[in-house]
């Protein structure tokens, strides 16, 4: 029989109290669908009638002849790899028998990825350090975005858990790291940005490229006995992210607003997008060559800055991508220094609490003009 004493049990109660509140909000907002529902409900019904989703995707991020799909009256289609339409396609099939509310039940998987990472952060710093524990369960089941918004229509923090279990496995095994990252990857496309860093900390780089190709090559499978289906998937799920124009608030955006400055051009946008993508590819590449030591959280930080920095397309939930590996690099930079610890992280908080609260509009270029729409 396992005995608990009254500290571990009044340390789990203030967890399990913690985490249910956090699951508290979130059923509250169950019946919020969002914009993303009609784009997935449409790629799903593509793939159970055997045709190819990003068909739609390529057309409507096309800018000669853009089309927006077949009546469906969709702006954009579903522009990742289809992992994410493999968990959801049985969900949508179980809508349809047993009549669940589809919103729910797909914020079910997201709900799950996010005590997923709970977990983690347990798992880290349990026996480490509890308060710091308790208050990274906060910032992040209590998230800017959830509060400052009352909103919960996103599916990032699946990836961002496999992210972090990527991360985790650096310098233990490279085979996982490999397929954390590329299932973290297959969710959504933000994890390319760390490309590099995880090619450079591999100890055994082709156990990593090789585990990562071989996950890769699953989940495209059926995709791959067609060119025309290839290029179609590969279009839709990667290349249709660099034609993408000016969305949400981006900061160079949002200065260029605030003091008119004439920044934003159709040129102007590409060039900023090959910034972002790859800016922090090169400074993680330059650190390599000089051989400076790359800790776990502080380069993959400094990248994610550098992509915010530069990108066009800044959308909220973006803000959850860096949550927690800024959590973890102020561990791991201010370990035994709580005062910083913790004077970092609610100035993160409030910074992007106060960013999202006041946004409520995006924008977007219009006649060479920023405008707000």
């Amino acid at each position: 029989m396992i005995s608990v004493n009254k500290r571990d049990a009044l340390k789990i109660s203030i967890l399990f109290v913690t985490i249910i509140l956090g699951i508290y909000i979130r059923y509250r907002l169950l019946d919020e669908s969002g914009g993303d529902l009609p784009v997935m409900r449409r790629a799903i019904t593509d793939i159970l009638d055997h045709k190819n989703p990003y068909e739609i995707t390529v057309g409507t991020f096309r800018k000669d002849k853009p089309y927006v799909g077949t009546g469906s009256g969709l702006d954009h289609g579903y522009a990742y790899m289809p992992t994410l339409l493999y968990i959801y396609t049985p969900l949508y099939l179980a809508h349809l028998h047993f009549h669940i509310p589809l919103q729910r039940i797909w914020k079910l998987v997201t709900i799950l990825a996010e005590i997923g990472v709970s977990a983690f952060f347990i798992i880290k710093f349990y026996k480490k350090d509890f308060d710091i524990l308790v208050i990274s369960l906060i910032v992040w089941l209590f998230n800017p975005y959830l509060i400052a918004r009352n909103s919960y229509t996103y599916s990032d923090p699946i990836g961002i858990l496999f992210m972090l279990l990527a991360l985790d496995q650096i310098g233990k095994s490279d085979v996982k790291s490999g397929i954390y990252y590329t299932l973290s990857v297959s969710f959504k496309a933000f994890p390319l940005i760390l490309l590099p860093f995880f090619i450079i900390k591999s100890r055994n780089k082709i156990k990593f490229i090789l585990s990562g190709f071989i996950i890769a090559l699953a989940i495209s499978s059926p995709f791959l006995f067609s060119k025309r289906e290839f290029l179609l998937f590969f279009k839709g799920s990667f290349l249709v992210h660099s034609q993408r124009e000016i969305q949400g608030r981006p900061f160079i955006a949002y200065i260029s607003y605030l003091f008119n400055l004439k920044i934003y051009s159709p040129l102007t946008t590409s060039i900023l997008i090959y910034l972002a993508t790859f800016s922090g590819w090169v400074y993680t590449a330059v650190l390599h060559l000089k051989k400076r030591i790359i800790s776990t959280y502080n380069l993959p930080l400094i990248c994610f800055n550098l992509f915010f920095l530069f990108t066009p397309v800044f959308t909220r939930t973006y803000v959850l991508w860096v949550l927690p590996v800024y959590i973890l690099f102020l561990y791991e930079r201010f370990k035994g220094k709580k005062v910083y610890f913790y004077a970092f992280l609610i100035a993160f908080y409030l910074f992007f609490g106060l960013y999202l609260k006041v946004w409520d509009q995006g924008f977007t270029l219009r006649n060479g003009l920023l405008i707000v729409q």
